[in-house]
């Protein structure tokens, strides 16, 4: 049985991150091996060297998991990828991304993705969402942040969002040892509004089919019953809110695409490189070939990062040697585009 190349999913929150490893076997949470805990401490790990350190913690666990699996005969090759989620409020040109996605390459990472966590939410195990519904995903932690998603066939659609960062100190109560945090009445009120303001701005009201609670601070009693009162809809639950997006992210995964694009073939002796690109265009990471390099059938040459942030492999139809790289990285790439020359074998 060949073994799977892995990949691991990180959600990456203020006080406390989760992962999870998949492959096309299945996908597996990451406990923390010092405490056993499903989540990790990540206070404070924003930026910088601690943010590497997580990361590589977190990969050099996932590999120590996924060898132990390996021996009960399932085979899980290296962990390279990784898919990183973010709030949705982080926009496109935030330089957290970027820090974000460095921190992964330095730890070790070949290819880093970055998925907004109310996306990945909709996904959850347990939750009643079908394709074409929209929801209004709550996620209440250290921060709170309220998204309006549509549910689609693959990426699901972000409508919106709005969030509450400053919280006053007296609305927060953790009980000793506890690993989420309860909210006061008020601090639940300043929720609602926040989602009635974004529900109006966005013309929704009876249009979404359901609210969704995730992140530790959704185990506040009596959440639900004040959502519901507050919003008029209906509100899922799940037993284990602080890892509902991580699971959601692991249901996406197999969902979202190969991340492999196969060249096209050609009928005439010329040899390029030509590939149809998702979505028309993506930038090019990085040759994995060089030229006069042998490759074999479906080894990748190339890698791409399409425009929502997805990074794909190119994979060869056939075995070759690359002769000549017409397109450099770094650069923006389309369908049906030459990208180098090659001579087949």
């Amino acid at each position: 049985m060949r073994a799977s190349e892995s990949t691991l999913l990180i959600d990456a929150g203020s006080s406390a991150t989760a992962a999870v490893a998949a492959n096309e076997h299945g996908w597996w949470l990451v406990p923390d091996p010092n405490t056993g805990e499903s989540r990790w401490p990540s206070a404070g790990l924003r930026d910088g060297q601690r943010m590497v350190d997580l990361f590589r913690a977190l990969r050099a666990q996932a590999q120590r998991q996924l060898a132990t699996i390996s021996q009960g005969g399932v085979l899980a090759g290296p962990v390279r990828r990784a898919v990183i989620t973010i709030p949705a409020s982080v926009a496109a040109a935030d330089p957290r991304r970027a820090r974000l996605v460095s921190a992964a390459e330095v730890a070790g990472f070949a290819a880093v993705e970055l998925l907004a966590a109310p996306a990945a939410a909709v996904w959850t195990p347990g939750s009643p969402l079908r394709v074409g519904d929209v929801a209004l995903v709550y996620d209440l932690g250290t921060t709170f942040e309220a998204a309006v998603v549509r549910v689609g066939d693959d990426l699901p659609e972000v409508l919106g969002h709005a969030s509450l960062v400053d919280w006053p100190m007296e609305v927060l109560n953790r009980a000793p040892g506890a690993p989420w945090a309860a909210y006061s009445p008020a601090a639940v009120d300043l929720t609602i509004s926040c989602c009635q303001d974004l529900l109006a701005r966005l013309g929704l009201g009876r249009g979404v089919s359901a609210v969704l609670a995730v992140g530790g601070g959704a185990r506040t009693a009596g959440l639900a019953a004040m959502l519901e009162h507050g919003l008029g809809l209906p509100v899922v639950q799940f037993d284990e809110p602080e890892l509902a997006v991580i699971r959601g992210a692991a249901v996406w995964w197999p969902r979202s695409g190969p991340r492999t694009v196969p060249a096209r073939p050609i009928d005439d002796r010329m040899v390029p490189l030509i590939f149809t690109i998702p979505g028309g265009s993506a930038r090019l990471v990085r040759w994995l070939v060089e030229p006069q390099q042998f490759y074999e059938e479906g080894a990748p040459v190339a890698r791409i990062r399409l425009a929502g942030g997805d990074v794909w492999e190119l994979v060869s139809r056939g075995r070759g040697t690359v002769d000549q790289v017409l397109v450099p990285t770094g650069q923006q790439v389309h369908t049906g585009e030459w990208l180098a020359l090659v001579r087949p074998r």
